[in-house]
């Protein structure tokens, strides 16, 4: 083969997992925003949030294992979900 049809073969790939790599991202940037909202929500039952705070935890990892983001950037958003959620059920406690 030569190296112009690889090339363009890589492009072609490279290009395809960034669409990817974005769509994933921004799925969960919507999925925390979704939780932080919901953290405000009144209406909402704790074990939903619950629920909620271990599917979003879930893709997180799932996404550091695919190397979307650093492990410690994973850790971070994480524990910040966990410190928010800690808050709103001391809150609730009061």
């Amino acid at each position: 083969m030569k190296k112009k049809y690889l090339k363009k073969k890589h492009l072609i790939k490279s290009r395809k997992k960034q669409i990817i790599n974005k769509s994933l991202k921004n799925e969960l940037k919507t999925l925390t925003k979704k939780f932080f909202k919901n953290l405000s929500n009144v209406n909402i039952v704790e074990t939903d949030l619950i629920k909620e705070k271990n599917y979003l935890t879930k893709k997180i990892d799932k996404a550091v294992s695919k190397n979307l983001f650093h492990k410690n950037k994973g850790s971070n958003i994480k524990s910040k979900i966990d410190l928010a959620l800690n808050k709103y059920k001391n809150k609730d406690n009061k």
